[in-house]
Protein backbone atom coordinates (compact mmCIF):
# COMPACT_ATOMS: atom_id res chain seq x y z
CA UNK A 1 0.00 0.00 0.00
CA UNK A 2 1.28 3.32 -0.98
CA UNK A 3 1.99 5.59 2.31
CA UNK A 4 -0.42 8.81 1.79
CA UNK A 5 1.25 10.58 4.79
CA UNK A 6 3.25 13.35 2.97
CA UNK A 7 0.09 14.04 0.62
CA UNK A 8 -2.12 14.84 3.28
CA UNK A 9 -0.05 16.91 5.15
CA UNK A 10 0.50 18.91 2.34
CA UNK A 11 -3.53 18.79 1.54
CA UNK A 12 -4.03 19.95 5.40
CA UNK A 13 -0.95 22.80 4.86
CA UNK A 14 -2.86 24.04 1.62
CA UNK A 15 -5.59 26.68 1.27
CA UNK A 16 -8.91 25.62 2.45
CA UNK A 17 -12.31 26.19 1.21
CA UNK A 18 -13.74 25.95 -2.29
CA UNK A 19 -11.21 25.71 -5.40
CA UNK A 20 -12.60 27.18 -8.36
CA UNK A 21 -11.72 28.29 -11.63
CA UNK A 22 -11.56 31.91 -12.59
CA UNK A 23 -10.62 33.37 -16.37
CA UNK A 24 -9.73 30.14 -18.24
CA UNK A 25 -6.99 29.32 -16.49
CA UNK A 26 -6.11 30.69 -12.82
CA UNK A 27 -7.17 29.00 -10.03
CA UNK A 28 -8.66 30.64 -6.78
CA UNK A 29 -10.33 30.01 -3.25
CA UNK A 30 -12.57 31.94 -1.60
CA UNK A 31 -12.22 31.26 1.82
CA UNK A 32 -13.35 33.39 5.07
CA UNK A 33 -14.48 36.31 2.73
CA UNK A 34 -11.63 36.86 0.39
CA UNK A 35 -10.25 35.33 -3.04
CA UNK A 36 -6.76 33.91 -2.87
CA UNK A 37 -5.28 33.27 -6.26
CA UNK A 38 -3.97 29.86 -5.91
CA UNK A 39 -2.02 29.11 -9.49
CA UNK A 40 -2.35 29.79 -13.06
CA UNK A 41 -2.19 27.17 -16.06
CA UNK A 42 -1.39 29.73 -18.26
CA UNK A 43 1.80 28.18 -20.24
CA UNK A 44 2.83 29.84 -23.62
CA UNK A 45 3.10 25.74 -25.21
CA UNK A 46 -0.52 25.39 -23.92
CA UNK A 47 -3.46 25.51 -25.86
CA UNK A 48 -6.24 27.72 -24.99
CA UNK A 49 -9.01 24.33 -24.14
CA UNK A 50 -5.90 22.70 -22.34
CA UNK A 51 -5.15 25.25 -20.22
CA UNK A 52 -8.73 25.22 -18.69
CA UNK A 53 -8.90 21.36 -18.86
CA UNK A 54 -5.58 21.58 -16.47
CA UNK A 55 -7.38 24.70 -14.19
CA UNK A 56 -10.34 22.45 -13.55
CA UNK A 57 -8.17 19.53 -12.48
CA UNK A 58 -6.54 21.50 -10.28
CA UNK A 59 -9.46 22.98 -8.75
CA UNK A 60 -11.32 19.25 -8.32
CA UNK A 61 -8.16 18.10 -6.54
CA UNK A 62 -8.46 20.38 -3.84
CA UNK A 63 -7.38 19.72 -0.32
CA UNK A 64 -10.89 18.34 1.23
CA UNK A 65 -11.36 16.00 -2.07
CA UNK A 66 -7.32 14.84 -1.16
CA UNK A 67 -8.30 14.43 2.51
CA UNK A 68 -11.85 12.81 1.30
CA UNK A 69 -9.43 10.70 -0.94
CA UNK A 70 -7.10 9.38 1.68
CA UNK A 71 -10.18 8.67 4.20
CA UNK A 72 -11.68 6.80 1.44
CA UNK A 73 -8.65 4.77 0.91
CA UNK A 74 -7.38 3.58 4.57
CA UNK A 75 -11.89 3.04 5.08
CA UNK A 76 -11.25 0.66 2.25
CA UNK A 77 -7.96 -0.63 3.75
CA UNK A 78 -9.22 -1.70 7.14
CA UNK A 79 -12.45 -3.36 5.69
CA UNK A 80 -9.37 -5.78 3.48
CA UNK A 81 -7.66 -6.11 6.55
CA UNK A 82 -10.57 -7.24 8.25
CA UNK A 83 -11.96 -9.53 6.00
CA UNK A 84 -8.54 -11.28 5.29
CA UNK A 85 -8.37 -12.16 9.11
CA UNK A 86 -12.07 -13.47 9.00
CA UNK A 87 -11.13 -15.17 5.31
CA UNK A 88 -7.78 -16.46 7.48
CA UNK A 89 -9.93 -17.57 10.54
CA UNK A 90 -12.23 -19.29 8.35
CA UNK A 91 -9.30 -21.18 6.36
CA UNK A 92 -8.16 -22.29 10.01
CA UNK A 93 -11.54 -23.96 10.53
CA UNK A 94 -11.56 -25.15 7.34
CA UNK A 95 -8.73 -27.24 7.95
CA UNK A 96 -9.27 -28.09 11.55
CA UNK A 97 -12.43 -29.71 10.15
CA UNK A 98 -11.04 -31.41 7.24
CA UNK A 99 -8.00 -33.10 9.57
CA UNK A 100 -11.78 -34.39 11.60
CA UNK A 101 -12.88 -35.79 8.94
CA UNK A 102 -9.82 -37.50 7.67
CA UNK A 103 -9.67 -38.86 10.78
CA UNK A 104 -12.73 -39.95 11.11
CA UNK A 105 -12.68 -41.59 8.01
CA UNK A 106 -9.45 -43.82 9.06
CA UNK A 107 -11.71 -44.55 11.95
CA UNK A 108 -14.09 -45.26 10.24
CA UNK A 109 -12.06 -47.95 7.96
CA UNK A 110 -10.84 -49.80 10.80
CA UNK A 111 -14.79 -50.39 12.36
CA UNK A 112 -15.76 -51.36 8.99
CA UNK A 113 -12.74 -53.76 8.64
CA UNK A 114 -13.80 -55.16 12.51
CA UNK A 115 -17.72 -55.18 11.37
CA UNK A 116 -16.29 -57.57 8.66
CA UNK A 117 -14.65 -59.64 10.96
CA UNK A 118 -17.64 -60.12 13.37
CA UNK A 119 -19.82 -60.77 9.98
CA UNK A 120 -17.60 -63.66 8.78
CA UNK A 121 -16.75 -65.46 12.69
CA UNK A 122 -20.81 -64.91 13.26
CA UNK A 123 -21.46 -66.36 9.39
CA UNK A 124 -18.98 -69.34 10.28
CA UNK A 125 -20.35 -70.07 13.42
CA UNK A 126 -23.15 -71.68 11.71
CA UNK A 127 -20.97 -73.99 9.81
CA UNK A 128 -21.01 -77.50 10.30
CA UNK A 129 -17.35 -77.60 9.60
CA UNK A 130 -15.77 -76.00 12.65
CA UNK A 131 -12.33 -76.96 11.74
CA UNK A 132 -11.21 -73.24 10.29
CA UNK A 133 -12.54 -71.82 13.36
CA UNK A 134 -10.27 -74.40 15.59
CA UNK A 135 -7.47 -72.96 13.57
CA UNK A 136 -7.68 -69.36 14.87
CA UNK A 137 -5.84 -68.36 18.31
CA UNK A 138 -8.11 -68.29 21.07
CA UNK A 139 -7.65 -65.31 23.12
CA UNK A 140 -9.04 -65.60 26.91
CA UNK A 141 -9.22 -61.54 27.50
CA UNK A 142 -9.53 -62.65 31.34
CA UNK A 143 -6.53 -64.38 31.31
CA UNK A 144 -3.99 -61.18 30.57
CA UNK A 145 -3.65 -57.88 32.21
CA UNK A 146 -4.18 -55.11 29.58
CA UNK A 147 -0.73 -54.63 27.84
CA UNK A 148 1.23 -55.45 24.92
CA UNK A 149 0.57 -59.06 25.21
CA UNK A 150 -2.95 -59.00 25.10
CA UNK A 151 -2.74 -56.26 22.15
CA UNK A 152 -0.59 -58.86 20.22
CA UNK A 153 -2.71 -61.57 20.79
CA UNK A 154 -5.77 -59.31 19.46
CA UNK A 155 -3.54 -58.75 16.66
CA UNK A 156 -2.73 -62.27 15.88
CA UNK A 157 -6.67 -62.43 16.32
CA UNK A 158 -7.27 -60.20 13.83
CA UNK A 159 -4.41 -61.26 11.34
CA UNK A 160 -5.45 -65.27 11.26
CA UNK A 161 -9.36 -63.74 10.64
CA UNK A 162 -8.30 -61.91 7.65
CA UNK A 163 -5.89 -64.93 6.43
CA UNK A 164 -9.56 -67.13 7.31
CA UNK A 165 -11.28 -64.73 5.28
CA UNK A 166 -8.54 -64.03 2.27
CA UNK A 167 -8.96 -67.58 1.79
CA UNK A 168 -12.57 -67.74 1.62
CA UNK A 169 -12.39 -64.95 -0.99
CA UNK A 170 -10.05 -66.78 -3.47
CA UNK A 171 -12.67 -70.14 -3.24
Amino acid sequence: MTDYTELKRAADAATQGHWDVDDPWVVYSNFGGGCTYLASTDALDTDHDQSVKNASFIAAANPAAVLALIAENDANKERADAEQESYDSQRRILDAVKAERDQLKAENEALRKDAERYRWIKKESNLSDYEDCYNLPMVHAWDYKPGPQLNEQFDSLDSAIDAAMGKEAKS
